[in-house]
């Protein structure tokens, strides 16, 4: 069952080795997960600042024993004022990069700075043909200000099948791009 592992967001605290290499060991490399890893940094990094990311990335994917297949560090994208659309070009990317040619039963979504506590099993979920595995973060609807959620937990989610990947990874991104500031 081939897995790929999407790593998405802000460098922040990659380098720490409670994240970046906790992640890649307790959730990448139980599955034998393809990684996919697209960074944020500062627009006003230099060059070898972000030359430092990439350098980074690849000796904890290597030391975690696991396959890079992607890595693009991005400093040419000013932040949104609006939460979620930094989040939102990375799930695009791997959708583009690892979804859309449909070679991975499941996608892992992680992001860059997040611990996890808990290792994935060697075996993942079975269950229907394309179905997402995903905490909640956003607001239901209790607030007369607002209408619905306009957002899931972005930190991680194991997608199976094509239809829960595109939803998640393409459609989810799409829309939150659409929405006005």
């Amino acid at each position: 069952m081939p897995a790929a592992l999407c790593l998405l967001g802000s460098v922040r605290t990659l380098g720490l080795e409670c994240t970046g290499a906790t992640t890649l060991r307790r959730i990448a490399r139980p599955i034998g997960a393809a990684v996919f890893a697209f960074v944020n940094v500062p627009e006003q990094w230099s060059a070898d600042r972000v030359e430092g990311v990439r350098t980074l990335v690849r000796a904890m994917v290597r030391g975690a024993d696991l396959e890079l297949r992607a890595l693009e560090v991005d400093n040419r994208s000013p932040n949104s004022a609006w939460k979620g659309v930094p989040q939102a070009k990375g799930l695009r990317r791997c959708w583009e990069v690892a979804g859309a040619p449909g070679a991975f039963e499941y996608i892992v979504r992680v992001r860059t700075d997040v611990y996890h506590g808990f290792a994935m099993p060697d075996r993942l979920p079975e269950g229907p043909a394309s179905v997402a595995y995903v905490g909640f973060l956003g607001a239901p609807g209790c607030s007369p200000l607002r209408k619905g959620a306009l957002w899931v937990d972005d930190r991680f989610a194991v997608l199976r099948g094509r239809q829960a990947q595109r939803v998640f990874l393409r459609d989810f991104a799409e829309s939150l791009e659409e929405l006005p500031l």
